[in-house]
């Protein structure tokens, strides 16, 4: 996220797009987080059931 934010924050940047915006757009991706975080959190421990296990085609 530091990359991306240097590379378009720069003056004059072909995207035309507002500070703001490119703001509220990386706040998407940080809170984003959350829910694939809870995601695997619930997830593991099944993944861990079925560890062991031949997989049956």
């Amino acid at each position: 996220m530091p990359l991306g934010t240097r590379a378009s924050v720069r003056p004059g940047s072909p995207q035309g797009i507002p500070l703001v915006w490119r703001f509220v757009d990386m706040s998407f991706g940080v809170f984003g987080v959350v829910p694939l975080l809870i995601v695997l959190r619930t997830v593991r421990p099944l993944e861990r059931s079925f560890q062991g296990h031949p997989v049956v085609n």
